[in-house]
């Protein structure tokens, strides 16, 4: 989140802004990663109305003769920066190019040197304002905002100044439109498709940030790719067979029935009145140049390029409050916590479908009961993977296999637990102990000397977990649990889909089934978490 005097830009994890920059020499204080996801999670809001602008005369020119004039005189001005005669003025490429300098150097505290007096941090953020706001009315804060966009620059606020207690403005976010990562897509179930969202950030940090996951042809050209293969595939199972020219006519609640399951395969959620209207609308007016299998390809294409299949909303379309913030709206906040947390829609995760549905996400409590709830089950790569995510990231160990390369040597060995895979999954299960502790967790990953010893499983947690496996009934009670999971998101466990998925998990079990049924009887155990 940000405030007036503290912007920050999305990141993999949005909740980083509080904890991404805690380190030793900060002295790390005791702070446990939930209370600060809840403080985000729960604030989620719009756009705040702005404090009084300070002037140049009142505020700049005297904070400028206190701390920079000094060094910055006509007679030998460090860095060649003149500042003793500046004007407010940024008409001229050169004018916004010397303020553009002082700005960085406020911005990033590189200025006044630290042997020098430091200027109290409201004070500066107020100067910060005052040029970010008149660069950006003389039209020259394009090149300086788009750095502050890089990954690089993600996160710049003051920790010092954010946990101070000074600052007394309502936390709120900016409006935005956030494209989804290809893990998100990877969870819509395309058949066969090539994710159209790519990152451009490096492979080393943390990589899903909104302002560099842009849409541009490529993206547009690969969803038009995949959602012919998608249609065609499905065409060729039948599913479409009653919409080709030679069957019966459907009447317009046959056509809006089936636009709306398409709509919700497409988007995440089901359309509202309005958006029925304007699909079948579309569908009609397809119906006049083109055949009706043409025509429902044709429109259902146009719901996999809406802005909802491609972007994360975050615009703000729930009520204002009394400091002038413009909340997110129930739909909003469920997909919002959905993808700070999980790469899930919101129908797949229980506690926020029976939220939304219950119309349990209107205020910040509500959404701290929900938050909490999910949480309680374990920050785990299963239910919390974008939780994860962020440590990986932020750690680096999932670069592990770029750096340990002496596989020959595992081979000749035969150690299995040697394997570069293993020890990044053994790092994770780190994070999650000490994430799940929920105390003091980034100084316990920094200095902790407790690790997971590498083991072939023969234990007694692991003995447990395959005889769990070779039950008679395993195999029906993991087939049983996901037909419970479509029961609950509504899902027709009679459609290709649903039957194929149901095979899908039939398969898997029957397999671990056969693998622990082995182990057990040749008096071996594997680690039954082996990635």
């Amino acid at each position: 989140m940000s405030s007036p005097s503290a912007q920050t830009t999305g990141s993999d994890l949005s909740v980083c802004v509080y904890f991404g920059w805690y380190n030793v020499s900060m002295g790390i204080s005791n702070v446990s990663v939930r209370p600060l996801l809840l403080a985000y999670l729960a604030c989620l809001s719009g756009v705040c109305l702005q404090a009084a602008q300070p002037s140049f005369e009142a505020d700049v020119a005297p904070f400028l003769t206190a701390h920079c004039v000094d060094c910055h005189s006509h007679d030998d001005p460090k860095a060649g920066l003149v500042l003793a005669d500046i004007k407010p003025e940024m008409k001229t490429e050169a004018q916004a190019k010397r303020w553009e300098k002082i700005l960085l150097a406020l911005q990033f505290d590189d200025m006044p040197p630290p042997e020098s007096a430091r200027p109290k941090p409201l004070a500066k953020a107020k100067i910060v304002l005052w040029i970010e706001t008149k660069m950006a009315q003389s039209g020259h804060a394009d090149i300086y905002r788009q750095k502050l966009l890089k990954p690089e620059y993600g996160n710049y606020v003051s920790h010092a100044l954010l946990f101070s207690g000074q600052i007394k403005t309502p936390p709120f976010s900016p409006s935005r439109l956030w494209r989804l990562s290809p893990y998100i897509f990877k969870n819509k179930g395309i058949h066969k498709a090539q994710s159209p969202f790519s990152f451009v950030t490096s492979e080393r940090g943390l990589r899903d940030y909104s302002a560099t996951s842009g849409v541009d042809q490529s993206t547009i050209e690969m969803i038009l790719i995949n959602t012919s293969q998608f249609l065609e595939h499905r065409e060729g199972r039948g599913e479409f067979q009653r919409f080709a020219d030679d069957q019966e006519e459907l009447d317009d609640e046959a056509w809006t029935q089936a636009l709306r399951n398409e709509f919700h395969r497409a988007v995440g959620r089901w359309p509202t009145q309005k958006e029925d209207q304007k699909y079948l609308a579309f569908l009609k007016k397809n119906l006049t140049v083109a055949g009706r299998m043409a025509s429902f390809k044709t429109t259902v294409t146009a719901m996999h390029l809406s802005s909802e299949a491609v972007y994360r909303m975050e615009l703000g379309l729930g009520p204002v409050d009394s400091h002038g913030r413009r909340m997110l709206s129930p739909d909003e906040l469920a997909h919002a916590l959905a993808y700070a947390l999980t790469d899930r829609r919101v129908e797949q995760i229980t506690e926020l479908r029976e939220a939304l549905q219950q119309k349990k996400l209107s205020t910040k409590q509500d959404v701290a009961a929900v938050v909490t709830t999910i949480l309680d089950r374990g920050v785990t790569v299963e239910n919390t993977p974008r939780v994860m995510r962020f440590f990986e990231e932020f750690f680096g160990y999932n670069q592990a296999d770029k750096v340990f390369k002496d596989m020959q040597r595992v081979n000749q060995e035969g150690v299995v637990q040697w394997l570069v895979g293993r020890l990044m999954y053994e790092a994770e299960q780190l994070v999650e102990y000490w994430v799940n502790r929920d105390r003091d967790v980034i100084r316990e990953l920094l200095t902790s000397n407790r690790f997971y010893v590498a083991h072939p499983g023969d234990n007694a947690i692991a003995r447990k977990f395959h005889a769990e496996v070779i039950e008679a009934d395993y195999v029906e009670k993991e087939v049983q649990k996901r037909l419970d999971d479509f029961l609950r998101a509504k899902r027709d466990p009679n459609r290709q889909q649903e039957q194929e998925e149901l095979q899908r998990v039939r398969t898997r079990a029957e397999r671990h089934f056969k693998r622990s049924q082995q182990a057990l009887q040749d008096g071996i155990t594997p680690f039954p978490g082996w990635p």
